[in-house]
């Protein structure tokens, strides 16, 4: 049995809404948007739901919607996605690198404090491959400090801390949705979660809905429009219905990988806190050196297993 690195099908369901979409391109008509947006609010278990175009754009939203200025202080962890730390830059934000924990590549809560500035304002937590960081110590040291919490998702999507799903915990929890993430669409979209009244209304401002004869057009300033189409929001309502269960199978899958492949000392799998209860939309390892990696790619090939290599950059402080 083939087992490919991204096995993504459209489902019966989906398939239909593709074959008639004409019926749901209506620009006007925000009911299926407004729909996910209520659905996947309830399935985080926050307050509100707002879903933009694009996962790079996510972020850019969250943080004008803290009003975060350029000349302030962001914190991110080392080893942040390149294409949000790319876009950062792009963007003028200044932001400081914080090391992770290599046992379980995620941000180490114990460095955190050392590196609050006067002028530091916000922590963006990544929950990297699907597992869980250390919330309590992270929103306990944002409660001191009078910070702010964004929870990048986009890997652990369905993953608790303590039953609580990633993305209910910090101020805003950010969700890149796409054809590889835990809950899949075809093209590119994304999803913030908030639990403030204020910073959702803020949100709301920024991406520009306007009401017209009591429908949403929806603009902004960057990227017009900054909705996602409602074919998509059609397509997610319907794949939300079974992402628990999908998740269930992640999670058994991800069990059987790690049994099979704790032997090895020249394999490290990263920790998983027992407070969390993870799902990715990946499984990652770290190999020693590349010629036990090649060796290992070429064994799993061998038996129809599909790998892939995992840039991961270190950035510079």
């Amino acid at each position: 049995m083939k087992v490919p690195f991204n096995n993504f099908q459209i489902s019966k369901e989906n398939n239909e809404i593709l074959c008639n979409n004409h019926q749901y391109s209506n620009i006007n008509n925000n009911k299926k948007i407004k729909e996910f947006e209520k659905n996947f609010a309830n399935y985080i278990n926050t307050k509100y739901c707002v879903q933009i175009n694009s996962g790079i754009n996510v972020l850019k939203t969250a943080l004008e919607a803290l009003k975060i200025k350029k000349n302030e202080e962001i914190l991110i962890q080392g080893n942040m996605s390149p294409a949000d730390l790319t876009y950062l830059i792009k963007l003028g934000y200044k932001f400081k690198c914080l090391d992770f924990d290599p046992d379980t590549l995620l941000v180490d809560a114990t460095k955190i404090e050392e590196n609050i500035e006067k002028d530091t304002k916000v922590i963006i937590v990544s929950h990297a491959y699907g597992y869980c960081a250390d919330m309590d110590n992270i929103m306990e040291i944002a409660k001191k400090h009078n910070l702010y919490v964004i929870e990048e998702v986009t890997n652990a999507i369905g993953s608790l801390y303590k039953k609580k799903k990633l993305g209910s915990i910090g101020d805003i929890g950010c969700f890149g949705l796409n054809a590889k993430s835990n809950l899949k669409v075809l093209g590119n979209c994304a999803a913030l979660t908030i639990n403030d009244e204020k910073i959702y209304n803020n949100v709301i401002n920024i991406d520009g809905i306007m009401k017209n004869n009591g429908q949403n057009e929806c603009y902004t300033k960057y990227i017009s429009p900054n909705k996602l189409d409602h074919i998509q929001a059609h397509m997610l309502n319907n794949n939300l219905t079974v992402l628990d269960h999908q998740n269930k199978m992640r999670r058994k899958i991800r069990e059987q990988y790690k049994k099979c492949l704790s032997g090895s000392k020249d394999i490290l799998i990263p920790e998983q806190k027992s407070l969390c209860d993870s799902c990715s939309n990946l499984f990652i390892i770290k190999v020693i050196c590349k010629q036990t990696r090649d060796k290992l790619r070429e064994y799993l090939n061998h038996y129809s297993i599909d790998t892939k290599i995992h840039i991961n950059i270190e950035h510079d402080r």
